[in-house]
């Protein structure tokens, strides 16, 4: 017998549990996003002692997310280990805050080895220059957008506002 985590691909019915978490997500990034999750694929969820925890396998490896949630984390923390443990896995904790990573090395002293990964960085764009799109560090978004714009000369623009919303809403469901 087995005691791997129950992880399931999310579903709609787990929207209003995973938002719930979402005020503890302070500073992580677009993996613990619904939305990606959702449209990734590859990405698991299960709810284990009131807290979330995912599990991303993606380029051949396999990680899991820091888990989110109040109370006590080592029990949920020792289940990953498990966990990746009867899958035969490397344990692969990922999107770790520097205080994420204190308290793991404090839960397990010299167990784990930390490292960033700036090949999966989240990346962020001053709203001006995604706007303008100006100079030559941006050509290679004004050419994937052209070639968009020549490939579907239908499409349109629009400001999201409340005549448009429930169309946006719509286009990501449907997406």
């Amino acid at each position: 017998v087995t005691n791997m985590i129950n992880f399931h691909k999310l579903t709609d019915a787990d929207h209003a549990r995973f938002q719930a978490f979402l005020p503890l997500c302070e500073n992580r990034g677009c993996e613990y996003s619904f939305v990606n999750l959702s449209i990734w694929g590859r990405q698991r969820v299960a709810f284990v002692d009131d807290f979330l925890v995912l599990f991303s396998q993606y380029e051949r490896s396999s990680v899991y997310p820091f888990p989110l949630g109040k109370g006590a984390v080592k029990p949920v923390l020792d289940a990953i280990i498990h966990d990746a443990g009867e899958r035969g896995i490397p344990c692969r904790i990922s999107s770790m805050t520097p205080d994420d990573c204190a308290l793991l090395e404090q839960l397990y002293p010299g167990q784990f080895r930390f490292h960033t990964d700036r090949d999966n960085y989240d990346y962020v764009y001053a709203i001006d220059d995604l706007a303008s799109l100006r100079g030559k560090r941006y050509q290679s978004k004004r050419n994937f957008a052209n070639r968009f714009h020549t490939q579907h000369p239908g499409c349109q623009l629009l400001p999201l506002d409340d005549s448009t919303e429930e169309a946006a809403r719509l286009l990501v469901e449907q997406w």
